[in-house]
């Protein structure tokens, strides 16, 4: 690879963009020597994802614990909230590349610039976000839901309201520290806001008899303190100079590639908000079943999350040293289903123990079982479908993702789990099982996809 001489200092004046002597000549990995640098990066960021996620469960074991309409209607809150912080996500994924592929060409200044349009682009949604989330518990409180798993719902989103906006400042902070290959950061935040939340949730649900309300303030509280750790590391790591012209990354670039990486994330998490949404038409135990087990789901598929971001790094590196990044791609797309693999073992195998932590309610147990039954069949391709994302995403490849995870899972299969709960009769089951379908196709055509794209150098976004 050939790498544009250091600029001189009357080039930096001109505005000429600054380039790493570090970054020339890089010879490429070998397969080795890639798999070691993927889990060197994927392992701390997925003990971090589920560190995060340990967040929720937490909430959900304290608050199951306490009022089955507590439970359902924070669950279903958490559902509408992360349905449109999947905006915010969009914005840290649109950052993965912008950082990575600079970091991998060895401007790390046209990094730096990325990472603070993220920030701007993060400000300028979130009034956007709020608002849309509070529209969606209007409507679904006009769509039938039952009256006191509603105002849970709707106390649990007056606590959580600013744990989004801050959340996505979290992922560009952590966005654009992986890109540097920095994580210990990530850690030790998630480790912190895990021993604050246990007792602050504790004091709010049970000393105060808050219930959803305090569960949803002890997140916003935890979620603070992850975002203080992340955002403080990644600001000791800004260039001694500001960003030249040529370096400078625009808000609006920003927000082109977070559009389609957004809607991608709204159209899977989207489907899932709403699955959970009519899963309390059948009900708080229902409700509740559904809850626990899309937990214990959402928490092992913190480990494909951790190897996706892992990936798209890998691969946008790969991008801005003038390499295929068909190799680290690949190899992130097997790590993520090697990793989601025992998940699915764990379901099968252990369900009734998993799920007696977080209920102790024999009713709401004996429906969560067949619910995480089915959560283990869809575990690998839910991990395919997770990394091969990522990867895609590492190529700036930000349409097909959208398109597919749109077409899989609100043409395929929503209708398939709409038929199969209320006119076959199955209930909940049935919602999940036109899930697995959705992530079955998605899984498949994002990886055929990976293959396609990353056959030779791919030109930098």
């Amino acid at each position: 690879m050939t790498v544009d001489p250091v600029s001189s200092s009357d080039d930096l004046a001109a505005g000429a963009p600054y380039r790493d002597p570090a970054a020339r000549a890089r010879p490429e990995p070998t397969t080795r020597e890639e798999l070691r640098a993927l889990s060197k990066l994927a392992i701390p960021i997925a003990l971090a994802q589920f560190a995060q996620i340990l967040l929720h469960l937490t909430d959900t074991a304290i608050v199951g614990r306490t009022d089955a309409v507590a439970l359902a209607g924070s669950g279903m809150g958490r559902a509408l909230s992360f349905a449109f912080v999947s905006l915010f996500l969009g914005v840290a994924g649109a950052l993965d590349p912008l950082a990575s592929q600079a970091i991998g060409a060895g401007e790390p200044r046209r990094a730096w610039s990325a990472f603070t349009a993220s920030l701007k682009a993060n400000a300028l949604l979130t009034p956007f976000v709020i608002a849309l989330i509070f529209l969606a518990w209007n409507v679904a409180n006009r769509a039938g839901t039952d009256p006191s798993v509603s105002r849970a719902c709707f106390d649990f989103l007056l606590g959580h309201v600013l744990s989004g906006p801050l959340f996505g400042v979290f992922l560009c902070a952590r966005g654009y520290l992986q890109a540097q290959g920095v994580t210990r950061p990530i850690i030790v935040g998630a480790i912190a806001a895990n021993l604050v939340n246990v007792p602050v949730c504790l004091f709010f649900v049970r000393y105060l008899n808050m219930g959803a309300l305090g569960a949803g303030i002890s997140t916003t509280i935890a979620t603070a303190v992850l975002t203080v750790f992340a955002l403080r590391a990644a600001l000791s790591l800004r260039p001694d100079r500001a960003p030249g012209e040529q370096e400078r990354v625009a808000v609006g670039k920003v927000l082109k590639l977070s559009i389609p990486v957004g809607l991608h994330m709204l159209a899977e998490i989207g489907v899932f908000s709403l699955v959970g949404v009519l899963s309390a038409r059948f009900g708080a135990v229902q409700a509740s079943a559904h809850q626990i087990a899309l937990s214990l789901a959402s928490f092992t598929f913190m480990g494909a999350l951790g190897v996706s971001a892992a990936t798209a790094t890998r691969v946008g590196l790969a991008v801005g040293e003038s390499r295929s990044p068909r190799r680290p791609g690949l190899l992130g797309i097997a790590l993520g289903t090697v990793i989601m693999s025992v998940g699915a073992v764990m379901f099968a195998v252990f369900p009734v123990t998993l799920i007696g932590l977080f209920t102790t309610d024999p009713m709401v147990l004996r429906a969560a079982v067949p619910l995480l039954g089915i959560a283990a069949l869809f575990q690998l391709f839910d991990g395919a479908q997770g990394v091969g994302a990522g990867a895609l995403r590492g190529i700036a490849d930000v349409n097909f993702t959208f398109v597919v995870n749109v077409f899989a899972h609100w043409f395929i299969g929503l209708p398939v789990a709409l038929y199969l709960a209320f006119q076959r009769g199955m209930g909940v089951a049935g919602l999940w099982y036109g899930l697995t379908l959705g992530l079955v196709v998605v899984g498949v055509a994002c990886t055929a996809r990976f293959m396609v794209r990353a056959r030779g150098v791919v030109a930098r976004v």
